[in-house]
């Protein structure tokens, strides 16, 4: 969110028949409440409700701000002050929400799946070459060291979208 500033709806045209469809539940995963009050995410005129997943590093006043703005706060934490998955999976299902499409950062992809929380995995791949010792990878933090620890996909999918390719496969 804080980089990219999505909306993180549809962009259907909710006036045209032909188009149907529903925005879905934005989940914004935080935890200390670094998301801008002008966000994107935060400001659409969407029916469907925002949640922000946090902790209690979170500051009152901009929990009370978010409160105010009509997002729904969810408290998850771990021993190490970060979003517990597995605790945010268990109060998501508790409202109903029994699947979620996690389109986050690398940091966050792996956290998914250390925290086993990943059914099925989507990858597009664009025939573009970009790279460097800064580039940003799809699975960050610390990482797997060794290719046989590597996480297996089963079930692999390839189909090509327009130019890219997009690889699906289960965990």
């Amino acid at each position: 969110v804080i980089n990219d500033n999505p909306l993180l709806t549809t962009r259907l045209n909710k006036n045209d028949k032909e188009t149907k469809g529903n925005d879905p539940i934005r989940i914004v995963v935080d935890s200390t409440g670094r998301i801008p009050l002008n966000s994107n995410v935060l400001k659409t005129d969407s029916k469907t409700p925002t949640i922000l997943a946090t902790t209690s590093r979170i500051p009152k006043d901009k929990e009370r701000s978010l409160l105010h703005m009509g997002i729904q706060i969810i408290k998850a934490e771990n021993s190490m002050g970060k979003v517990d998955l597995n605790i945010l999976m268990d109060k998501l299902y508790s409202k109903n929400i029994d699947s979620i499409l996690l389109e986050g950062g690398g940091t966050l992809n792996f956290s998914a799946l250390s925290a086993n929380i990943v059914d099925k995995a989507m990858f597009f791949v664009a025939p573009k070459i970009i790279g460097g010792s800064n580039s940003l990878t799809p699975v960050e933090g610390e990482g797997i060291s060794l290719m046989s620890d590597a996480k297996n996909l089963k079930n692999i999918r390839i189909s090509r979208l327009d130019e890219d390719v997009l690889i699906e496969g289960y965990l």
